[in-house]
């Protein structure tokens, strides 16, 4: 979520990323936690906190936010009208190309991205155009 609302004029002109988070390091990094973080941890607190930060933040990519809605993907196996976003808790992220399915369409292609086989095949289009025309 951090890298829509990072890229986003909206929520850098409402400073969406800051001025909910107390503790910035935790959107700073997912391996960095202070001491009291950990104490937060033990009595349930920072569970709530990082709850209602997600909160925040998916309200604005999903629903208030047109620009980072509209950086959304379709599962093109489907072609559900679900937008889905790489964070979605049901979306898995090709590590080729990076395009964003459902995980139940994916594993039912065999993991195997539609677009990358587009893309394999375009370059072989394009390597055998080239070697028809002496290029």
């Amino acid at each position: 979520m951090r890298k829509y609302l990072l890229v986003c004029r909206h929520a850098k002109e409402d400073h969406l990323l800051w001025k909910n988070v107390d503790t910035p390091h935790l959107i700073e990094s997912i391996d960095l936690y202070s001491l009291q973080d950990l104490v937060n941890t033990h009595n349930g607190e920072l569970i709530t906190k990082l709850h209602n930060l997600s909160e925040v933040f998916l309200k604005h990519i999903k629903e208030t936010c047109l620009v980072c809605k509209g950086r959304g993907h379709i599962c093109e196996i489907c072609s559900n009208d679900e937008v889905l976003f790489p964070f979605d808790s049901l979306a898995v992220i090709c590590g080729e190309c990076g395009a964003v399915y459902h995980k139940n369409c994916f594993s039912r292609k065999h993991e195997i991205c539609q677009r990358c086989i587009r893309i394999k095949q375009r370059l072989e289009q394009t390597t055998l155009f080239s070697d028809e025309n002496g290029d």
